[in-house]
C-alpha cells in the first residue's frame, strides 16, 4: 500500500474530526454507549473500541515503517472476525475507554505529524 499525499495534510482534519467525536461521547450516558451504530450488530461503544485498536495499530506501522522494520500485523488478519473478537474481549467502561480513545486520537497524530514525504514512502512500502 501507498500513500501519495503527505500525511501533514491529513493529520488536522482527522485530530478535529476525532475531538469533536470525543466530545460527543463524553456526553452520552450508559444508555448511548449501548445505542446500535449503523454497524450491523455493534453499539456506538464497540465502534469506539474498533476506532481505538485501529488508531493503536496505525500508531504501531508507522512508528514500524519508519524504522525501516514494517510490521506484518494483517498477516492472518480476518476484517470480520478479528475486530469483532477483539470488541467482544474488551471489559472497559465507558469512561475508560473514552479515555483511552483520546489518547489513541493524540499518539496517533503524534506518529503523523511529523512524517515527511521520506517517510511516508516508507511505511507505505511496507505495508504490502
Amino acid at each position: 500500500m501507498r500513500v501519495e499525499q503527505p500525511a501533514g495534510d491529513l493529520v488536522v482534519p482527522l485530530v478535529r474530526q476525532r475531538d469533536r467525536l470525543a466530545r460527543c461521547l463524553a456526553e452520552l450516558d450508559d444508555e448511548g454507549w449501548a445505542t446500535p451504530s449503523r454497524c450491523d450488530g455493534w453499539t456506538v461503544r464497540d465502534v469506539v473500541f474498533h476506532l481505538m485498536t485501529t488508531n493503536g495499530f496505525w500508531a504501531f506501522s508507522v512508528s514500524m515503517g519508519r524504522a525501516g522494520d514494517p510490521t506484518r500485523v494483517l498477516d492472518g488478519f480476518d476484517p470480520v472476525a478479528t475486530p469483532a473478537q477483539m470488541v467482544a474481549a474488551d471489559g472497559q467502561g465507558p469512561a475508560e475507554l473514552l479515555a483511552a480513545f483520546v489518547a489513541s486520537n493524540h499518539a496517533l497524530a503524534d506518529s503523523l505529524s511529523d512524517l515527511d514525504d521520506d517517510d511516508s514512502c516508507a511505511v507505505g512500502a511496507g505495508a504490502s
